[in-house]
This record gives structure tokens, sequence and C-alpha cells, in this order.
């Protein structure tokens, strides 16, 4: 019986692992998207006391008479890589990119979030907003408006964001 239980072990790493893969397969083309990566290790013997023959989709433990020589493999955990991705360039001013650590602060329904998607545009109001229409917001919480008439809209290294026409730049947030 002590194969089953390792190769149980093994296949319930690789169902995870595959659960993984898809997803980052199926996010490729999303722009500011973070590859995950499954983390496991190897269990040996002995086991917790309170350790139970139980099976699910992220986890197997063996049982308690487990042989000592063998060990088994569990997923722990997933890390998402927030290695750089490639930048590509747009002529639109509202298409913004971090290029190092950071994120972009959006304010949803649910609380903030946070995102490496700068494909921004302004709503009706002159807010700048992500694609689903929630507001991005400074580091002060507060939204960013675009004055209604704005020709020219610059944003620095830093991510401070000045709108004006031509000299006449103003700042309107970070």
């Amino acid at each position: 019986m002590e194969g089953l239980y390792i190769a149980a072990s093994g296949g319930t790493k690789q169902l995870k692992k595959l659960d993984i893969l898809s997803n980052n397969i199926a996010n490729i083309n999303t722009q500011g998207f973070k590859k995950d990566m499954l983390i496991y290790e190897a269990k040996t013997t002995p086991f917790r006391q309170n350790s139970i023959n139980r099976y699910d989709a992220n986890s197997f433990n063996p049982f308690q008479g487990s042989d000592p020589a063998v060990s088994y493999v569990q997923a722990t955990q997933t890390q998402t890589n927030f290695e750089q991705g490639s930048l590509i360039k747009t002529d639109n001013p509202l298409n913004i990119a971090i290029e190092g650590k950071g994120f972009f602060v959006v304010s949803t329904p649910n609380g903030e979030r946070y995102t490496r998607d700068g494909s921004f545009q302004l709503d009706g109001s002159g807010q700048l907003i992500d694609k689903k229409g929630n507001p991005i917001v400074t580091r002060n919480d507060e939204p960013i408006l675009i004055p209604f008439g704005t020709k020219e809209i610059t944003i620095n290294q830093d991510g401070s964001i000045f709108g004006g026409a031509e000299i006449d730049q103003e700042a309107l947030g970070q």
C-alpha cells in the first residue's frame, strides 16, 4: 500500500501544478499579470501525532505507519513571480508602465486593490480610471482628476502627474 500513498502524494502535487499552469496560460495576454509558481516540500516520517489519512485537492497526509525511509511530496503554497515583464510602447499618454517595484492603487467597491495594469482612461468627469471604471488614487488616497480642456498630460519617473497646456503645467497627483 505504501506505493499507492507515494503515487497519490505526487498526483496531488501535479494536480495543483496543473491548476497554476492553467491560470498562468489563461492570463498570458493580461496586461500586468504576474505568474504564480508552486512551492512544494518532501514530507518524511515521523508525522505529526494528530496527522490522519486525508486527501483533498491541496494536500495529502500519509498514514501513521509509513516507512521512515520513504518520503512523500506535498504542495505547500504558491508564490507570485514579481519579475519585470516586457514593456510595450504606445502613443496613449494614459498607458503607464511601472519599471521595477510598485503597484497602482485602485479604489474598488471592495476596498483598495493593487495592479500593474496601467491601461487607464478618463471618465466623463475627468477622473483617471482603470478598464473596469474604478478610480486610480494618489498616495493620499484621493482620486486623480484631469481638468477639462487639458491639452497635455505628463507623468514623471516618480509617478507625479502634471497637466495643462504646454508650459503651463500644474501638479495633479502622484
